[in-house]
């Protein structure tokens, strides 16, 4: 068992010492959206948490080996924590790149980049990981996948894409900067020149991004506008590029930041882990200020994964404050083209009025 007080712990450690009965507990905070741990502070990390943990993409985890409760003291433990983590982030960027090019590491080490570059750097590279991990995840057999040497380097050029803009250095033209920087590094490595391209183009078009070699840098492309913008630069990004290229992408996008744009389609299922889920459409809303997501629930799908359509009525129309929309695990499936979108759920977007004055009663009602 550990001595210090918080300490960090790889998912693998946690899950060994889980095995053998040992007691962590969760010292991190759900604070931003880059994908810190939503466990609540002193709660036990068992199997089944771990678990969940894992999904989230996570790597490691702050613990400690008694259960802590929130203060003023334990905040400052915590971000002293954090601030180690930054470090511990840049490190792993280190020993990754070191592993092909020790000399470039260490002139790369030697700008000494301020807390702020690293902490987005470093937040844009763990969310390129998790990215093309989710990616590979939703890929059929036979369909092209990342691997692990790919993610290796989405991870370090996530980590120094503005790498041009260190020490203070200006904005303007830090992408070509930063690559000129990395090319000089090693002449001779295709895999250099391949990081200093990403780093020239982490600000290309995602309409670009068709080819197979362009799209690689799909993932940092997209992680920094994500982290930059937030989710409402999903929404745009959706309604803007979903080609069949991107499509997949974009969809494991819109799963990680639990965004539901408009023209998704999207499997509810019971949080209880019941085995009935249904189908459902994001119907668009441009007439109204409103931007919650109204769903249009069309099929039910039985155990088999057999979808079978359900009637059609302003009871099938859901949304925020509806006990079928927040009780329910949404997961998108599918973004459907304007076409197949007009087509088919077109004609329901005026079920949307009639959802709105029917909950507007209930509310007065209550």
């Amino acid at each position: 068992m550990d001595t210090d007080l918080i300490v960090l712990r790889s998912m693998g450690a946690l899950r060994k010492a889980a095995a053998e009965g040992q007691a962590y507990y969760s010292c991190e905070r759900f604070e931003d959206r880059y994908g810190r741990l939503v466990v609540g502070i002193g709660a036990r990390l068992d199997g089944r948490i771990l678990r969940t943990v894992a999904s989230l993409g996570r790597q490691a985890v702050h613990v400690s080996p008694v259960a802590l409760y929130d203060g003023k003291h334990f905040q400052g433990m915590l971000e002293q924590a954090h601030d180690e983590n930054r470090r511990d982030g840049v490190q792993e960027m280190y020993e990754a790149f070191a592993l092909r090019h020790p000399q470039a590491a260490k002139k790369i080490a030697v700008l000494n980049p301020q807390a702020e570059d690293l902490e987005h750097g470093v937040c844009v590279g763990r969310y390129v990981r998790k990215l093309m991990r989710a990616y590979n995840g939703i890929q059929q057999n036979g369909a092209y996948q990342f691997t692990s040497k790919e993610m290796m380097s989405g991870f370090v050029a996530g980590v120094i894409h503005d790498i041009g803009c260190w020490r203070g250095l200006d904005l303007d033209g830090h992408a070509k900067r930063g690559a000129d920087f990395l090319r000089k590094l090693v002449v001779d490595s295709k895999w250099v020149q391949t990081l200093a391209y990403w780093v020239e183009h982490h600000h290309l078009p995602v309409s670009l991004c068709t080819h197979e070699q362009m799209f690689k840098m799909l993932p940092l492309i997209l992680a920094e506008c994500v982290i930059e913008g937030g989710q409402q630069v999903v929404d745009d990004l959706v309604a803007e590029y979903t080609t069949d290229s991107t499509k997949n992408m974009l969809i494991c996008l819109c799963n990680l930041e639990h965004a539901i744009p408009p023209l998704a389609v999207v499997r509810l299922h019971d949080r209880e882990g019941g085995l009935k889920s249904e189908l459902a459409v994001c119907l668009r809303n441009d007439k109204e200020m409103d931007f919650a997501p109204y769903l249009l629930r069309f099929a039910q799908v039985d155990v088999r994964g057999r979808p079978r359509p359900i009637s059609l009525e302003h009871q099938c129309l859901i949304g925020r404050g509806h006990p079928a929309y927040d009780g329910r695990e949404r997961v998108v499936v599918d973004l459907l083209s304007e076409q197949a979108y007009v087509r088919f759920f077109k004609d329901y977007e005026g079920l949307i009025a009639v959802y709105q004055r029917i909950l507007s009663k209930e509310r007065v009602s209550v």
